[in-house]
């Protein structure tokens, strides 16, 4: 069905990235460097070691895709900026991809409890690695974790996987990069957790995330919309927990 070797060399290039950005905290975290680095910072901060680790790492989780999804735009002579933009005709958009995020993630969120009733799913979600290390940000800080990540996801997976992939290959239609950004996105968001129950949650919240967004693009032809759909969600959804140390 796909012939174009450049078609399959980009979506092997977006999968490998993918598993990497997966793994790229766990790969950091023992990192000696990354702590010589935190004893240093400590030198001239009055924040905590933890603080400072859990920071460098946030930093690098973000510095990284965007430093890729760059390389990616001028290589492929795509401006994901422009794709920022929207049509004010399209504003109504914006309320309606929140809620249906919001309502499709609940929606399978409620397979939690016929997959596992006995679970407590929010201690289980709340003790998954990048979440648990929430507490460990400054408190100032803490709120931006979320929204930052979003960000930089829905960059790649949606600006990139899917949209850049559709524009620049058009030929092959829009349902492969659909599909490959859902499986992508799911798969990069398990490989945070620990156990099957965590990697199940984040399967199931990652596929709606990601059809939606998808389909918010489609529709208005802009980014914007599964941006603000996704961040609103993080939002909402992080205020069930408790990020204390």
């Amino acid at each position: 069905m796909f012939k174009d070797t450049g078609y399959l060399l980009l979506l092997l290039i977006l999968t490998l990235f993918a598993v990497f950005y997966g793994k790229i905290l766990f790969l950091l975290s023992g990192n000696p460097t990354l702590k010589k680095l935190t004893r240093h910072i400590m030198r001239y901060s009055t924040l905590q070691y933890e603080q400072i680790r859990a920071s460098l790492l946030g930093l690098f989780y973000y510095v990284t895709p965007a430093a890729f999804i760059a390389v990616l735009c001028i290589v492929y002579q795509f401006n994901i900026f422009q794709y920022f933009l929207m049509d004010v005709r399209y504003l109504p958009y914006l309320l309606i991809g929140i809620l249906a995020e919001l309502s499709v993630t609940a929606m399978l969120s409620g397979l939690f409890g016929i997959f596992s009733p006995k679970t407590d799913w929010v201690k289980e979600i709340s003790s998954i690695p990048w979440i648990d290390s929430i507490k460990d940000r400054p408190p100032a800080l803490a709120p931006l974790v979320p929204l930052l990540g979003s960000f930089f996801e829905e960059c790649y997976f949606r600006g990139v996987v899917f949209l850049m992939v559709c524009i620049q290959y058009p030929q092959y239609g829009w349902l492969a990069p659909f599909i490959l950004s859902a499986v992508l996105f799911s798969l990069q968001q398990m490989l945070y957790t620990n156990n099957s129950k965590q990697a199940f949650s984040m399967l199931l919240g990652s596929v709606g995330v990601s059809c939606v967004g998808c389909m918010l693009i489609m529709l208005t032809g802009s980014l914007l919309p599964a941006l603000v759909a996704h961040q609103s969600f993080v939002l909402l959804y992080f205020q069930r927990f408790s990020f204390s140390s």
